[in-house]
């Protein structure tokens, strides 16, 4: 869950960053851009581990009722 947060944040932070008056503007649009694409691929990366990990557990559910009634392969 923590990476998805962080993904979000990191979506959302380039907003924050062009607030900022002081800032030189391409210094600022190529940190928004790279801070953007850094939290898109966090969160596809985060989605796809996530779904590897909730198959892999069902594996082993399935696994361990097998085990627990006895049956062989």
């Amino acid at each position: 869950m923590a990476f998805f947060a962080v993904a979000a944040v990191l979506i959302v932070s380039p907003v924050l960053i062009l607030l900022e008056p002081d800032n030189d503007l391409l210094w600022t649009l190529l940190l928004g851009a790279t801070l953007c694409s850094l939290g898109v691929l966090i969160g596809v990366g985060t989605l796809s581990l996530s779904k590897l990990f909730y198959r892999g557990v069902l594996n082993y559910l399935q696994w361990n009722l097998k085990v627990i009634r006895g049956k062989r392969r």
